[in-house]
């Protein structure tokens, strides 16, 4: 039985470059300091050996998001019980920016919609809250809030994060929690199916 050669993971001391690494390097990095060289220096190598995996910053880019979409899975909604489903979603939904808080910056600025896995995704939040009993035009309404309302939610965490390490005061200022601001969402869906 013939066996494949596995790349060393490390070579001089320094981590071997790979697509994946480079994927992993850009959610590192996020995109206020996106440029090859800065993605070059971050994993230690010269930017033309960049270019050895990857076309340029749009690719790289690319391909954090196609892990940042594969590193997601979405849970298993039930448009019966579509308040509970709607709790985990975004439970889910912050796990994924606590883990990856790049992510946020990346879509500001890059279109992970043409990614598969996004567009599946967001295909299927569409259908769960169709089939919850909203109008498609509020379906596309509700899971675009549904990202906004967790995507800040992520960003004063991080903020209270940096804060209290210099104000421990900051975090009781702060204000509402994560299952208050999850509820009002549900309030506000709950309107939509009513209208």
């Amino acid at each position: 039985m013939e066996r494949t050669r596995k790349r060393p993971e490390f070579r001089k001391g320094r981590p071997t470059l790979t697509r994946e690494a480079i994927g992993r390097a850009v959610l590192d990095l996020g995109d206020a300091e996106l440029t090859m060289r800065a993605l070059a220096a971050h994993l230690q190598v010269t930017p033309r050996a960049l270019y050895k995996y990857v076309a340029d910053r749009d690719d790289a880019v690319r391909l954090a998001a196609g892990q940042l979409q594969a590193a997601w899975t979405l849970p298993e909604l039930d448009p019966g019980d579509w308040r509970a489903s709607l709790g985990t979603l975004c439970h889910t939904l912050l796990g994924l920016y606590r883990r990856h808080p790049a992510a946020l910056r990346l879509a500001e600025t890059t279109a992970l919609d043409e990614h598969e896995n996004t567009r599946r995704g967001n295909e299927a939040m569409r259908a769960f809250f169709t089939a919850a009993g909203l109008s498609p035009h509020d379906a596309e309404r509700a899971w675009r809030q549904t990202i906004a309302v967790v995507a800040g939610h992520s960003e004063i965490e991080r903020w209270l994060g940096r804060a209290t390490a210099h104000r421990p005061e900051a975090e009781a200022e702060a204000g509402l929690s994560f299952t208050d601001v999850v509820e009002m969402l549900t309030a506000w869906v709950g309107t939509l199916r009513s209208t």
